[in-house]
């Protein structure tokens, strides 16, 4: 069975790899968005160990640079989770250097 039988009867030869990747890539952004609705928190979950706590237990400096998608609120910034000096990108490219503190909460 090819490919072919997946695709509906009414799209023309030319036109199934497009819209084969636009069926899968909806499907995907669709999967995702439901996933991300399901979530019982809005960033790293609590209980995870990052390397930084890891480090920083053992008497390491920690840092993290550049882009943070594991939560904007506490206890899900970096500071919470083990970096003492953070550097984020944030929307528009503003940038925020934050030290040992963090975010005012």
């Amino acid at each position: 069975m090819g490919i072919r039988a997946f695709i509906p009867d009414d799209i023309p030869e030319e036109e199934i790899d497009e819209k084969l990747t636009k069926m899968i890539s909806d499907s995907i952004r669709d999967a995702v968005k439901y996933k991300i609705s399901t979530l019982p928190v809005e960033g790293i979950l609590p209980d995870e160990i990052t390397i930084a706590e890891v480090l920083r237990a053992r008497s390491y400096k920690t840092a993290m640079f550049g882009k943070w998608h594991l939560g904007d609120k506490s206890p899900h910034l970096p500071n919470d989770k083990g970096f003492e000096y953070f550097t984020v990108c944030c929307i528009l490219t503003i940038c925020i250097r934050i030290i040992f503190g963090g975010i005012k909460k």
